[in-house]
């Protein structure tokens, strides 16, 4: 039963680090989609080409999918989850200054979105966007790190308890054979008195 329970053990702890690489993909994922974004935004303001905006469109539905995919996967990690809301507002606040550049340019012209360009706002949102991908990012390798060496104490754990189980188990085997040869000895020996 020991043996078991360290192996069920090794297998849950083995699924948590997985989990903690997923957490490391998405937010990988939820930077480049952002990154995606602005490029294909500046494409635009640069070009006032329409079709630049076909990644824009996608790239800002993904965003927040793929936010909420990192807040499902760190539930129940605290130090990941309060980072979340600094993240969402940030990405909020990303999307809006897109946004309103796009819509700028559309009214007003080339030259009025370039005003907004240059007041580098986005750019300031973006650097810290950034910067908070990158906290969580560090606060997920953290707990992967964690989640490897629990994985690694319950392999260790595994590995003796199978072990000991199957020292105690030659340890009775050979108890019963040695009980069952001296049986038979004795049954031959007072097989041999009787006749």
């Amino acid at each position: 039963a020991l043996a078991y329970t360290n192996i069920h053990q090794l297998a849950q702890n083995n699924e948590r680090v997985a989990g903690s690489s997923q957490v490391l993909l998405a937010l990988k994922d939820f930077e480049s989609t952002l990154k995606d974004a602005e490029a294909s935004q500046r494409g635009f303001l640069l070009t006032g080409v329409e079709s630049y905006l076909q990644r824009y469109q996608r790239s800002i539905r993904e965003a927040p999918r793929t936010l909420e995919q990192i807040h499902l996967l760190t539930v129940g990690q605290p130090d990941q989850q309060r980072l979340l809301p600094e993240l969402e507002r940030l990405m909020q606040a990303k999307l809006e200054e897109m946004r309103h550049a796009i819509n700028t340019h559309r009214e007003l012209g080339f030259e009025a979105a370039k005003q907004i360009v240059r007041t580098n706002l986005d750019q300031r949102t973006m650097e810290m966007l950034v910067s908070r991908t990158a906290d969580m990012q560090t606060a997920a390798r953290a707990t992967q790190d964690r989640r490897r060496d629990s994985a690694e104490l319950s392999k260790l754990s595994a590995i003796v308890a199978t072990l000991a189980t199957m020292s105690v188990s030659l340890v009775l085997v050979g108890g019963i054979l040695y009980i069952t040869h001296n049986n038979r000895r004795r049954r031959d020996k007072a097989a041999a008195l009787i006749l």
